[in-house]
Order: structure tokens, then sequence, then C-alpha cells
């Protein structure tokens, strides 16, 4: 019988829940429409929002990280793909901007109750945390080098610099999130500051996770420790 990875089963829930929880709330989001911070926008408007853009993309990755599971689970063996890894680094990390801008700024502006009201509380909380916890703990074996925690911004980047343009230059944007003029440049700016300090935040508790679950001195089975399942790690990238 072969043995299953009690960390690839919980990566797998987990993932599967914000891949699932994703297209619920997409779905809705586009037929009845989201609270965009200054209207309620449906149809592909929902797509000029960052927090369903980055949450289509954070269930992508997450669904890249249940095909690995899923074979990790049938064969016993760990695999693993840089690839995803750091895909899911990246959604995770733009996922919490979206979050403690809700948290820390947005809802104090447009109040809590829209911002984390109805499906916006899939977008801007649920989906954050579930990411969060499943990069951190159960993904935390994943080899991804600390030292490019900068690629984390790499969503806001170019979210911001299409926002400024289509918003700010060319004015064919309405201003989705209540900000006018230089307002947008000094919050674009902020946001890629805390966007650089949340990713570096992730990246330490990743890796101490890491250190944790390590397969050299922790691989956890089902009914079993099994150290010897460690030499079976494999990285398809590395191949």
């Amino acid at each position: 019988m072969k043995k299953i990875r009690i960390l690839n089963v919980l990566s797998l829930i987990f993932n599967f829940l914000i891949a699932a929880l994703t297209v619920l709330a997409v779905t809705e989001a586009v037929k009845n429409g989201v609270w965009d911070g200054e209207t309620t926008v449906r149809g592909g408007e929902v797509f000029k929002l960052f927090n369903v853009d980055i949450n289509v993309f954070l269930a992508a990755s997450a669904l890249l990280i249940v095909v690995t599971d899923i074979v990790s689970i049938a064969t016993g063996v760990e695999k693993k793909i840089k690839f995803f890894t750091a895909f899911k680094f990246i959604t995770t990390a733009s996922s919490l901007l979206a979050m403690l801008s809700a948290v820390c700024f947005f809802g104090f502006v447009t109040g809590f109750n829209r911002i984390f009201g109805g499906i916006n509380i899939i977008f801007n909380l649920v989906n954050p945390i579930l990411a969060l916890i499943s990069y951190c703990l159960f993904e935390s074996i994943d080899r991804l080098d600390p030292k490019k925690f900068y690629t984390g911004v790499f969503p806001p980047v170019i979210y911001g610099l299409v926002y400024l343009y289509m918003n700010v230059i060319i004015k064919l944007w309405k201003d989705f999130y209540g900000l006018s003029g230089g307002n947008v440049v000094v919050m674009f700016i902020v946001f890629i500051i805390i966007s650089l300090v949340i990713s570096l935040i992730i990246t330490y508790l990743h890796e101490n996770f890491k250190r944790i679950f390590d397969p050299d001195t922790a691989f956890v089975y089902l009914g079993e420790n099994n150290k010897d399942k460690a030499e079976g790690v494999t990285d398809e990238s590395d191949k």
C-alpha cells in the first residue's frame, strides 16, 4: 500500500479550496457584480480590479500545486516543480497585499462591510489566508531561492503601471479605488514597498517551516515516519 504524505493531502485540500472558491466568486462577480471601492462593477469590468485578477492567478497556481500533490500521493514520492512553487509564492504575496490593503486602508475609506461583504470576503480575506497557510506550512519542503523574494512584487508593479496609464495618462478607466491624480502615484509606490515587506515575511516563514518539515529530517507519512522516502524527492525542473 502506497504511503501518503500528510503535507501533500493538506496541501491538496487547501489549494483545491482556493481554486473552487475563486471559480464561485468570479462567476458571481461577473454575473451579479462586485464592489470595487466606489461602485459595483460586473461583467468583464471585474477583471480590471487587482483583487479579482490576483485571485484568478492564485487559483491557477493552486491548481498546479494540486497536480503535483496528486502525483506525489499516487506514487508515494514527493515531486515538486520549481516554476509551480515560484508561481504560488508570487500569487500568495500579491493576494496578501490585496488583503492588507483592504484591512489597513480601503476598509476605513469605504467601509469594512463593503470591502469584506459578499464575495469580497473570498477575494480579500479567505483566499489570501488559505494561500499563506498552504504555502508556508504544507508546501514548506519546496525548493525556492530566498534571494528571489523580490519576485513577489511583479504583479502589483505590472498592475500599477497599467492602472497609472489607463487612469492617469489616457483616462480610459475610472478611478476604481477612490484615488485621484498624484495620489495614485503615491499609493502605487506605497503598495510596492508594502509588497516587498510581505514577500520578505513570507520567505522567512517558508524557510523556517521548511526546516521543520525538511525531507532529510522529518519526511512525514500517514502511518509512519519514513526517512528513506526523502531520497525519492525530485524536482522536475532539475531534469
